[in-house]
């Protein structure tokens, strides 16, 4: 249910912020707040004896200095006391704001080289097409190799994926089983 939930905030979100011509705008407002409001804050908000919600509501919109489509947003969540969907709201907005730019993001485990962007980039716009725009982000939890994610396809070559995918396909108990097999 909540992921139908944060994906329908999601697409209203993202429908308020092309009308507006603020996709990218929006998307780095969306992210600040949700770096704002810790897991306490969050729980505050979507408490219904919570009487202050409002107040502290159009606080945080003044000190982040959201857009009015922030604003409008920031209070649909507030009256619905959705605040714990977020962080996915987030994650669904990016996704989605991705495919209506033409965004591709590109994560390796550290930073490149030039001359590997220049080929990483040749190869993605050789597969989705010339008019793209490519972000790099760098999260050392992929422990090597890339993942590549836009217009809805993600491809994982990185380390962490391959080890994820050979345990799915051979399922063990710790090192125990792999020490009774020798």
């Amino acid at each position: 249910m909540s992921r139908r939930q944060s994906k329908m905030y999601a697409l209203k979100l993202l429908k308020l912020a092309e009308a507006s011509g603020e996709v990218e705008r929006v998307g780095e407002e969306l992210e600040a707040l949700a770096s704002a409001l810790g897991p306490e804050l969050v729980r505050k908000l979507d408490h219904p004896a919570f009487e202050e919600r409002e107040d502290l509501l159009r606080s945080l919109a003044e000190r982040l200095g959201l857009s009015e489509v922030m604003k409008e947003f920031l209070g649909e969540l507030g009256a619905r006391r959705k605040f714990r969907l977020l962080r996915e709201i987030v994650e669904r907005y990016r996704r989605l704001a991705d495919e209506v730019v033409g965004r591709v993001r590109v994560r390796s485990a550290f930073p490149l080289k030039d001359g590997t962007k220049v080929l990483v980039e040749e190869r993605v716009r050789s597969h989705w097409g010339p008019n793209l725009m490519i972000s790099w982000e760098v999260d050392p939890e992929l422990l090597g190799g890339l993942v590549i994610e836009g217009r809805g396809r993600r491809i994982d070559a990185s380390l962490k994926g391959n080890l994820e995918r050979l345990l799915r396909r051979f399922p063990c108990r710790g090192w125990a089983w792999s020490r009774r097999r020798r």
